[in-house]
């Protein structure tokens, strides 16, 4: 499956490339996990990790962890990654404060 790099298919919601370096084997993307199961990498549901990238109430519609969905031309839905460096440091800047 190859998909479209056009921009009215891919939306991203900020720049991955600002983030922390990676490790040599760390993604750059994560997807959502399936329904009812927990990420491999943080072990945050489905839901939080949504909460997290999707503008909703809780984060006054400014998600705090970049996110870009995936869609191929003529479907309605598509996949949603999650940018890893994104998600680390947000949960390294939740560690700080607590």
């Amino acid at each position: 499956e190859e998909f479209s790099k056009d921009a009215s298919t891919a939306q991203q919601t900020a720049d991955p490339t600002n983030g922390p370096a990676l490790a040599p084997n760390e993604p750059l993307y994560i997807r959502l996990p399936s329904p009812g199961s927990r990420c491999e990498h943080t072990g945050l549901s489905r839901s939080k990790l949504n909460e997290l990238v999707l503008p909703n109430e809780r984060n006054s519609y400014k998600p705090p962890v970049q996110s870009l969905s995936i869609k191929l031309p003529g479907r309605q839905r598509g996949t949603r990654l999650i940018i890893w460096p994104s998600l680390k440091r947000y949960l390294a800047e939740q560690a700080k404060s607590e």
